[in-house]
């Protein structure tokens, strides 16, 4: 395993320091060896196949990379790739404490941090800024749009699920309503 290391990044045009590391690896398709970076379990094409989704640039403006929905080939690309409350995949990363979350980046917003449930014992939150999971770059609708996922939490684990809201087709970008807490206290931001 490679370990590429992000030391800095952007928030509201300032620089700030963040130690990370993003960890690359072998896709997890047998006998295929393209390597993988952000926390992914497949190569581009392998995640096309066995995921259905994609990932590339954003049709919203200024927000880098996008998750959109993928109809492998030779499959009927006229059906959706999702129905209503079908089960994507998860929002992956590390679990930490609301404690740790503060030590990391103090006032500045969290931009990949999502609360999770503290019943049951388990964490406080799940932060996919340094183990990154494919989920963590599905985007805030730009104005106009409407999420068409929404995140789920796990009761049995404390983890996040991301959910279908309503039928998405092939080449749809997913969206995910960041909630109006996250816009509240975030300045423009972006991560190297």
């Amino acid at each position: 395993m490679n370990k590429i290391k992000i030391k800095t990044f952007y928030f509201e045009g300032e620089e700030h320091n963040l130690e990370m590391d993003l960890v690359s690896r072998p896709c997890a398709a047998d006998g295929c060896g393209d390597i993988v970076t952000i926390g992914l379990p497949y190569c581009p094409t392998h995640t096309g196949l066995f995921l259905n989704l994609e990932i590339r640039k954003s049709l919203v403006p200024d927000a880098g990379t996008g998750v959109f929905a993928h109809c492998p080939p030779l499959r009927e690309c006229k059906t959706p790739v999702f129905r209503p409350g079908y089960y994507i995949h998860p929002y992956s990363g590390e679990n930490i404490t609301d404690d740790e979350v503060l030590r990391r980046y103090g006032s500045l917003t969290a931009p990949y941090v999502l609360g999770t449930s503290k019943a049951y014992g388990h964490p406080d939150c799940v932060d996919a800024a340094r183990i990154r999971g494919i989920m963590a770059m599905v985007n805030h609708p730009p104005k106009g749009k409407r999420p068409n996922v929404q995140f789920v939490g796990r009761r049995k684990d404390g983890g996040v699920n991301v959910e279908a809201l309503r039928k998405i087709y092939h080449g749809e970008e997913l969206y995910v309503s960041y909630g109006r807490e996250y816009f509240r206290h975030l300045g423009r931001h972006w991560t190297l």
